[in-house]
């Protein structure tokens, strides 16, 4: 790292979360961040995302393997492109880290099969949240590129304290998995100027390995993905723009994995039955007890256009 006169050490920052400073050296660093540039150009390529909750994250994304937004997963593309493949040379690295950051050979037996790719300017940053929209269990990969950010690692109830502020290097491995697979973190600030200058970048690129636990259908998959008991199919929820239903974007619900159909409060919403999860409700026409296969965006007007972003 320029400027850096002593190494740093390896850390467990928390049970099942490590840092691996320097773990890219310089040429890998050039090399990914070439592949980057190229893995952002149109089609499918970087984009603005918006939240349900109406907000637009600072941070651009571009997705591998499988186009995502928040709540789903799709292979198309906002722009109607078929999303990126997955490179094989992400799923090596991906081995590679789970090997060094857990001292086994674990990672050969999980199918990571998607990238996000999050790019910060100076001025952006990423609220603390928990990365639960996949099924697998396997732990989330984070590679740092460019300039130096501030990394909030929180705990798995909340975004509230205790949790750990660290700088993340350009070159930099963060690996987190087992107790601490859904902790909340986010990216407070980013410290600009401080990329090596040999990558001639500004800003900061954030790739994350992740394993999604479907198959190319969007099925679950059963190979190395740690899935809990499944005895309940997918839900497809419409998209819908429509602030009074209050629906989460989602084209793929991971239902029983990530909301648990018992565990919902009823609530009133314009006259229509709602049930809420956490800060979304979803209404009771996208769910049927006896047919859980929710009816088309077509059926419900209030549910005619599907949300859309603008590329950069």
């Amino acid at each position: 790292m320029d400027g850096e006169l002593f190494p740093r050490d390896r850390t467990e920052v928390a049970p099942g979360a490590v840092l691996l400073p320097d773990w890219l050296d310089e040429q890998a660093q050039r090399e990914l961040v070439a592949a980057c540039r190229e893995w952002a150009r149109p089609p499918a390529g970087m984009r603005t995302i918006r939240t349900p909750g109406g907000g637009v994250m600072s941070a651009k994304v571009v997705a591998l393997g499988w186009h995502w937004r928040p709540y789903y997963f799709s292979k198309t593309a906002d722009d109607g492109s078929p999303v990126k493949p997955f490179p094989p040379e992400l799923g090596a690295i991906a081995r590679r880290a789970i090997a060094d950051a857990f001292g086994s050979a674990r990672g050969d037996a999980l199918e990571y099969d998607m990238a996000l790719l999050n790019y910060y300017d100076a001025k952006a940053h990423m609220g603390m949240h928990q990365d639960k929209d996949e099924l697998s269990k396997a732990p989330v990969i984070s590679l740092s590129l460019g300039d130096t950010c501030v990394f909030r690692f929180g705990n798995t109830e909340s975004r509230s304290r205790p949790y750990t502020d660290l700088e993340l290097h350009s070159g930099d491995l963060f690996v987190f998995g087992g107790p601490s697979r859904f902790a909340f973190h986010g990216v407070p600030r980013i410290l600009p100027g401080t990329a090596p200058r040999s990558l001639g970048l500004t800003g900061r690129l954030n790739l994350t390995l992740r394993a999604t636990g479907l198959t190319s259908a969007g099925r679950p998959s059963t190979r190395g993905t740690q899935l809990a008991d499944w005895d309940e199919p997918l839900v497809r929820l419409p998209k819908c723009e429509n602030k009074e239903h209050q629906v989460g974007c989602a084209d793929l619900v991971f239902a029983k994995e990530r909301f648990g159909w018992g565990t919902w409060t009823r609530t009133k919403n314009n006259g229509t039955r709602n049930r809420r999860v956490a800060n979304y409700t979803i209404p009771q026409w996208c769910l049927s007890a006896s047919n859980l296969q929710a009816p088309t965006r077509d059926n419900c007007t209030g549910c005619a256009r599907a949300p859309t972003n603008g590329f950069l």
